[in-house]
């Protein structure tokens, strides 16, 4: 699906969609261990990370977790 986004006076196509998601508790569930969990998930890491946090400390050894600001970087 294509809207119009005004940009500086003009217009720019862009295209975008709706995505279901899995919380990470589902994820882990039938999981015993993790070895490393790689994230760059755009910002989204303070809506996902912190309710997930005990799981998280009980199953996953490492993480991989790219932020895109000093502030996220921080704040995780």
């Amino acid at each position: 699906m294509q809207q119009p986004c005004n940009e500086e006076g003009g217009t720019r196509e862009f295209e975008f969609g709706f995505i279901s998601s899995i919380p990470l508790r589902d994820i882990f569930r039938p999981l015993d261990h993790v070895c490393l969990m790689d994230l760059d998930i755009q910002g989204g890491e303070r809506e996902v990370l912190p309710v997930a946090m005990d799981v998280i400390s009980q199953k996953v050894k490492r993480i991989l977790l790219a932020t895109h600001s000093a502030d996220l970087h921080q704040a995780m």
